[in-house]
């Protein structure tokens, strides 16, 4: 009877033993998994954030050269009216001398 019990036991036991060998195999799983997932969005990450580097740059270009265009622009305009204010003076004088 007393081996009965103690062989009953030991199937338990054993049986207890490899549930947790297949608990311990499948949380190894779901770690090798998560991590392989973390070093894939970590790679996407950084591909994105050099992405954004480029176009941040790209953006900033293209505003110092709309800048200076409107700049420019801004200048031209002054200019044609500054060149406008000197001829209607002289223009001006022209007509008062003439």
């Amino acid at each position: 009877m007393e081996l009965l019990a103690a062989r009953t036991a030991n199937e338990q036991g054993q049986a207890s033993l490899r549930a947790a060998g297949e608990v311990l195999e499948a949380s190894r799983k779901h770690a090798r998994e998560t991590t392989e997932m973390l070093r894939e969005k970590t790679e996407e990450v950084e591909r994105l954030r050099i992405n954004k580097q480029v176009d941040d740059r790209e953006r900033a270009i293209k505003m110092k050269d709309l800048v200076g265009q409107v700049s420019l622009y801004m200048y031209d305009i002054i200019g044609a009216h500054e060149l406008c204010m000197k001829k209607g003076k002289l223009v001006g004088r022209i007509l008062r001398s003439g």
